[in-house]
């Protein structure tokens, strides 16, 4: 498959979230897939912050918590700035954003895709 540099970063992001599916369901230590309802909201976040941020979408690494529970990471050029959004296994907890640089971190409730943009759009001008 080819991708062009443009789309990269939301194809990238996306295929990383999609290979979350493909893990063994549990381990040890909890619960390595994600549940329905974190996978969806992680994509569902994902997709509305591209169709704002189109080219300018940063690439994500993806994991889960040990709860099923997705998290989508992404950083800057030197790795010292990153933002991160926590989206819950359970439906009734909203889903979380981390922001952090050398001199200061913040979580915050995700309440609107505007937010997130802002936050990958700081990390973008760094």
């Amino acid at each position: 498959m080819v991708t062009s540099f443009k789309t990269q970063g939301i194809t990238t992001t996306l295929q990383n979230l999609v290979a979350l599916l493909e893990l063994e369901e549990e381990d040890d230590y909890g619960i390595l897939r994600p549940n329905d309802y974190a996978f969806k909201t992680a994509m569902n976040w994902a997709l509305e912050a591209h169709t704002i941020l189109k080219n300018d979408f940063p690439q994500a690494s993806a994991s889960t918590d040990h709860l099923g529970g997705v998290r989508l990471t992404w950083k800057n050029s030197d790795q010292k700035l990153t933002v991160r959004l926590t989206c819950p296994a359970d439906p009734t907890q909203p889903a979380d954003l981390y922001h952090s640089s050398p001199d200061d971190y913040a979580v915050e409730d995700l309440t609107s895709v505007a937010t997130l943009v802002r936050w990958l759009e700081w990390l973008n001008l760094a």
